[in-house]
């Protein structure tokens, strides 16, 4: 019995994870060029991935955190020569915990006194049936023109979460587009803030993506960023994770 199993699964073809769910999105500008949020309260019931997308200066000096007390890790932290700030943030899931989520769900960066013109971005996802794990980064600075190329990625395993971000420094900006099917969010450019964008794809195969975002304005000082989270694991619920075959 132990040997038809064995070879039940040997030719059975892997099954395949269910897509990534956002849960929730949200975003804010500084109103006061220091610090940034809270964003607006959203229910990230039924969420176990968060992930933060962050602009500023190097002037930045306020401390970033939600509302739910969740350990934030800092996945990726760049600069631009031109002293531009883009930094990814998330908590996931591993074997023995979750993410605190639930109504009202902010996130905010407070306490800060330089004049580093914030905004941030936030999203709430729902992860495939699997453990899952941050694949990588790449980031391109840009200093001229209205386009913001993240460099490539190319996530090591199918069923992949791929996110961009992108920020410029200048008024009037936003960050109207951006290409390769990603889906995009985004806020303009305010006397407080700087534009931000962020944006995802569902990748089922693993590939080369290389998106460009489109600013509305030429830009001196700009900044694109990519991560790709995976999923590194058996499918929950799948013969392996069951132990048929051990």
């Amino acid at each position: 019995m132990k040997k038809l199993l064995l070879v039940l699964l040997f030719l059975c073809p892997r099954p395949a994870f269910s897509a990534w769910t956002l849960i929730q999105q949200a975003q804010a500008l500084s109103t006061d060029n220091s610090n940034v949020g809270p964003t607006t309260g959203v229910d990230t019931t039924n969420a176990n991935a968060l992930m933060v997308f962050l602009v500023s200066n190097t002037a930045i000096n306020c401390t970033f955190a939600d509302n739910k007390s969740n350990s934030w890790t800092l996945r990726d932290n760049q600069m631009t020569a031109s002293g531009l700030v883009i930094r990814f943030y998330d908590v996931l899931p591993t074997g023995t915990s979750t993410p605190v989520v639930g109504s009202g769900h902010t996130v905010s960066c407070t306490g800060g006194s330089g004049a580093a013109y914030p905004a941030i971005s936030f999203m709430a996802w729902k992860t495939p049936p699997a453990v899952v794990a941050f694949n990588g980064s790449n980031a391109t600075e840009t200093n001229t023109g209205t386009s913001l190329a993240t460099g490539s990625i190319t996530p090591t395993g199918n069923d992949a979460l791929v996110l961009a971000g992108a920020g410029a420094a200048g008024l009037p900006q936003d960050v109207t587009m951006v290409s390769a099917g990603f889906t995009l969010y985004h806020a303009a450019a305010t006397a407080n803030a700087f534009p931000i964008g962020f944006a995802y794809l569902n990748q089922v195969t693993a590939a080369a993506v290389n998106p460009t975002f489109t600013l509305s304005a030429s830009t001196t000082n700009g900044w694109a960023d990519i991560v790709a989270y995976i999923p590194t694991g058996p499918k929950k619920g799948s013969l392996l994770t069951l132990g048929v075959g051990r």
